[in-house]
């Protein structure tokens, strides 16, 4: 009985195991892709702020009148 219970509790160790790589490895995968989007929206943050300033100087030469 107790043969039969150590070999149900390594066999489940083997399959938590395998569990773990994989989920380690979407893990690992998922990082990249919040780089990548990381660098994306920097460089959409920085033409945001490119409108801002195009955005004000217009508003500035209509209220100066040029």
């Amino acid at each position: 009985m107790s043969e039969q219970a150590l070999q149900r509790v390594e066999t489940h160790e083997k399959e938590c195991a395998l569990r773990y790589k994989y989920i380690e490895k979407e893990l690992k995968g998922l990082q990249v892709r919040l780089e990548k989007g990381n660098t994306r929206f920097t460089k959409l943050e920085a033409m945001i702020w490119g409108l801002y300033v195009v955005t004000a100087g217009f508003g500035m030469g209509k209220f100066m009148g040029l």
